[in-house]
């Protein structure tokens, strides 16, 4: 089995947990009786996308700058929603996308 082979492999162990991780949030939410808290949904899946990052880069794997930006203003959102706060979230998008511009070309520069 050749190392990209191995990379795949490793990548889609990464996504089929994410997803699962995914589907028993649903299941979780679905069983509990009342509402959920706003922004849970938010919230978790923000978390569950950061966490799937963290596994890839623990792998050694590149990680998703989409998903991981997404993770993070989905996380900000649903905390902000959570806690009442009204949080401008244009603006931080702005700053999330230049902070994850910012990292990734200092990692593809200390690569070569």
């Amino acid at each position: 089995m050749s190392h990209r082979d191995h990379d795949v492999k490793k990548k889609r162990l990464i996504e089929n947990l994410s997803w699962a991780a995914f589907i028993l949030l649903v299941g979780l939410v679905l069983i509990m009786p009342g509402d959920t808290p706003d922004g849970t949904w938010y919230l978790f899946i923000g978390l569950i996308l950061i966490a799937m990052n963290i596994g890839k880069l623990a792998m050694n794997i590149p990680v998703s700058f989409l998903t991981l930006g997404s993770g993070i203003v989905l996380s900000i959102a649903g905390m902000a929603e959570y806690l009442g706060v009204d949080v401008p979230l244009g603006p931080v998008i702005l700053i999330i996308v230049a902070v994850l511009i910012m990292i990734r070309s200092f990692y593809k520069y200390s690569r070569k």
